[in-house]
């Protein structure tokens, strides 16, 4: 089974002390799909003028991305992780931490709202309408945008060979994702904070 570096999902190769993407020490673990590093908590803006938000979880590989519309009976789930990011949101933000570093060091492969997708996700497969996948050859560019609200709401727009992609994505999730799509798409990614 392959391995996968806990900081930022890149895959490490056999016998190696470092990531080669992010220079941290190696504790790597099984993801809970074999390579697959998933980012939770999107909000995919669907419908006639993308006024339509529709749950979602990403997976990222080198090949391709694909977004899992995640239906009602993971609402439990989706509620306790925010609920979890919002708390140690406040919580750093009330320390004047460093909550780039907690969402970093955040243990997202034990998170249940992952787990239950990666038991679910032939039936989410099947069911066609529950996937999108755009193929890694085809993105041009991917921006994500840190908005600093109440909302802690970021945006992230994702140029699908000229086609754009709107997701809105929890903001302590937008370091996570901006980790884990560099990893597989480089300099097409990049992380933009409001000044």
């Amino acid at each position: 089974m392959p391995l996968f570096c806990t900081r930022c999902g890149a895959p490490i190769a056999s016998g190696s002390r470092f990531c080669e993407q992010c220079g941290v020490p190696i504790e790597a673990s099984p993801l809970p799909q074999p390579g697959i590093p998933f980012i939770p908590l999107l909000e995919l803006h669907e419908g006639a003028f993308n006024l339509r938000r529709t749950p979602a979880v990403m997976e990222s590989t080198p090949g391709e991305l694909r977004i899992f519309r995640l239906p009602e009976y993971f609402n439990g789930e989706i509620e306790a992780l925010r609920s979890r990011l919002d708390d140690a949101w406040m919580a750093v933000s009330d320390q004047n931490g460093d909550w780039k570093a907690k969402i970093t060091s955040w243990n997202w492969n034990k998170e249940p709202l992952i787990t239950a997708l990666a038991r679910n996700r032939a039936d989410l497969e099947a069911g066609g309408e529950s996937l999108v996948i755009l193929e890694g050859a085809g993105i041009r560019s991917i921006r994500i945008e840190h908005v600093e609200s109440d909302t802690v709401w970021d945006i992230m727009t994702i140029d699908n060979s000229g086609r754009n992609v709107v997701i809105d994505i929890t903001g302590p999730v937008a370091w996570h994702a901006f980790g884990l799509l560099s990893a597989v798409l480089g300099e097409k990614v990049s992380y933009e904070e409001e000044e």
